[in-house]
């Protein structure tokens, strides 16, 4: 997975957003990770499997920055985990998580199997 573990994070806060009248809709996620202790994340998930972005929030406020390399992370270190968070809110749990990666079968079952196979 790369050099962070993804697992478990701390969400903070969700909520849906519309994106204006025919815009992609996204999920907004405020979160915490124990693989960047002194950072609250932000995660901007769309409703295709993998397309997300993760910004370090702390960064971006404390150094007016949003330099690539600077405090963007890979998608693929906090994919599972932010789409396992959606999940539950849709679901009804709107509450602070403590949440683990989607397991291969779980993603089969929410996004079918030809797209997280062409994502892994």
């Amino acid at each position: 997975m790369g050099r962070f573990k993804s697992d478990p994070i701390e969400v903070i806060s969700i909520d849906r957003h519309r994106n204006g009248i025919g815009g992609n809709g996204f999920y907004a996620v405020i979160f915490k990770t124990p693989d960047i202790p002194d950072d609250t994340m932000l995660g901007i998930v769309f409703k295709n499997y993998g397309n997300c972005a993760v910004i370090g929030l702390g960064m971006a406020y404390e150094h007016n920055t949003v330099a690539f390399g600077t405090n963007s992370y890979r998608y693929e270190f906090f994919a599972d985990v932010l789409y396992h968070a959606v999940i539950d809110y849709e679901n009804g749990r709107r509450k602070e998580w403590k949440l683990t990666p989607l397991t291969k079968k779980q993603k089969y079952d929410i996004f079918g199997k030809s797209v997280v196979d062409k994502i892994e």
